[in-house]
């Protein structure tokens, strides 16, 4: 039996209309809780979830691994097949991040990790499509992923801050710092620590801005509509109990996206937390009222996916924007052709030869069957059994360009 399956991106490559003279982009943060731990069924919360808010860029944190990442993948896949993808899994000291994104509208230039004393915070750089092909014209946003140290005291407060100095040295020595979005776990309890305060310090040369009001927000009622943790009253799965009491989510931003300078700017009063309409102080999600900001099974979804909520903002770009970047385009591939023949499976990628691609095949549990790189164009791969595998096809700089299922009988 043979199978032929086009790269859904060659659509792009060949002038597909996605984007238009004036769009938005939906971001997303959410730590995930040590997905998939012993639990990974919540993928169908997380589904239900991705479904509700319809990310076009999501990035999460404390993942464990990347079979993890491909469950998420598949999950998002079921609701949006073919649209997203997701950056390269890199193994830090501790839990991870991951890029999700609609790769009908965005792509990803470069990955990049982080390394502090406790976890990595993790860089993506992606570029906008849309309806032209001029590189000069595209838009670029600057991703970050931070989870710091978690805990009261003046020693996580002291370890917080050095983390972010990591953070804030990456930032600041980048080619071009502007459009620039910093999300995550931050574990702050009150705009007076000395990291927010580094953050945001007005006279640093790359200052960031958080969009929701400063305070002290740590079992605060006056600040219950941006809290972000508990989403439980309840012990179950490892995540924290105690209700809606605590801000520890954040979207910060660089300048240039409030006044749109760099064409992409935020849309005033859409960064919040999903599912959190200021009724849950000291509550739990699930708890009465239900069905406010949200839809009652979202409630559901929510609590039982993490015991934090995603964090959300919505950004408004504009002009010219680039289908793909041309000098980008050997090594994002410009197709993968797959044929089954015999039990050999075999891969062709098209792409500029001075190029190699990683390739990955794993079965339905996520068991990886072939881990392995330095291909460039025609690759046979012994297939053993029947059944149903899934083929990614990574560049050598990390960033994933195919995935699919194909079926041998």
């Amino acid at each position: 039996m043979y199978l032929r399956l086009a790269l859904l991106g060659i659509l792009l490559l060949f002038g597909q209309i996605i984007l238009h003279a004036q769009d938005t982009l939906r971001v997303m943060y959410y730590n995930v809780l040590n997905y998939p731990g012993s639990t990974p069924q919540r993928a169908t919360y997380f589904k239900e979830i991705c479904s509700f808010v319809k990310p076009d860029v999501l990035l999460v944190g404390e993942l464990t691994n990347d079979t993890g990442a491909d469950m998420l993948l598949q999950a998002i896949d079921s609701v949006f097949p073919g649209a997203y993808s997701r950056a390269a899994f890199i193994n830090g000291p501790d839990s991870d991040n991951m890029l999700f994104y609609n790769a009908l509208k965005t792509g990803i230039v470069h990955q990049e990790n982080i390394p502090t004393a406790l976890r990595d915070h993790s860089y993506y750089k992606i570029f906008l499509k849309g309806d032209y092909l001029n590189y000069t014209d595209t838009v670029f946003l600057n991703l970050f992923v931070v989870h710091l140290r978690s805990s009261k005291g003046i020693q996580n407060e002291n370890l917080r801050y050095d983390e972010l100095l990591r953070l804030k040295a990456f930032y600041e020595a980048l080619d071009e710092p502007v459009n620039i979005l910093a999300g995550g776990d931050f574990n702050f309890y009150s705009y007076s620590e000395a990291g927010y305060q580094l953050l945001v310090d007005s006279l640093a040369e790359v200052p960031l801005f958080d969009p929701l009001q400063a305070g002290i927000w740590s079992n605060n009622p006056d600040f219950a509509a941006l809290h972000t943790q508990s989403t439980r009253l309840a012990a179950f799965g490892g995540g924290a109990t105690g209700g809606l009491d605590d801000r520890f989510d954040f979207i910060f931003h660089s300048a240039d996206i409030t006044s749109g300078a760099n064409r992409l700017q935020l849309i005033p009063g859409s960064c919040r937390a999903i599912g959190n309409c200021g009724l849950h102080f000291n509550k739990a999600v699930i708890d009465p009222p239900v069905g406010v900001c949200v839809p009652e099974n979202i409630s559901q979804a929510l609590y039982y996916m993490s015991d934090h909520l995603p964090v959300y903002a919505e950004l408004l770009f504009s002009g010219k924007l680039a289908t793909t970047l041309p000098e980008q385009r050997p090594r994002y591939c410009t197709s993968v052709m797959t044929e089954v023949k015999n039990k050999v499976l075999y891969i062709r990628v098209q792409g500029d030869s001075e190029y190699t691609y990683h390739i990955r095949i794993m079965d339905l549990t996520g068991r990886i069957l072939l881990d392995t790189e330095g291909y460039t164009s025609i690759s046979e791969i012994p297939l053993m059994g029947r059944g149903m595998f899934i083929i990614s096809v990574i560049t050598d700089d990390g960033a994933l360009v195919f995935k699919q299922k194909i079926a041998v009988y």
